[in-house]
């Protein structure tokens, strides 16, 4: 029988009537969903996991923090038509 619950970080919250996050499970390092969830503060473990994968990334950064969406950089704030049009593409995939 499969563990009931696993060390997660909150990606990003779904667009759906049960309020599901996206989570990447930090043991297999893929994606999973879910909505029932209990927010903890970040451990030690968690940020050495975080450090080692960051290390091992052949990326090149600048070192500043950039959120992407679909591989395209999030601003900050959005216009209002950016917000619709991020929010338009999400409920397509979503469907």
């Amino acid at each position: 029988m499969s563990a009931c619950t696993v060390g997660c970080i909150a990606l990003l919250p779904l667009a759906n009537y049960t309020s599901s996050m996206k989570f990447l499970n930090l043991y297999t390092m893929r994606t999973i969903t879910g909505d029932q969830f209990v927010v903890v503060p970040t451990t030690a473990e968690v940020c050495m996991k975080m450090n080692l994968l960051a290390n091992n990334t052949k990326h090149v950064t600048s070192g500043d923090l950039v959120f992407e969406y679909n591989w395209n950089a999030v601003a900050d704030r959005l216009t209002d038509e950016e917000d619709e049009r991020v929010m338009s593409a999400y409920r397509e995939r979503s469907t």
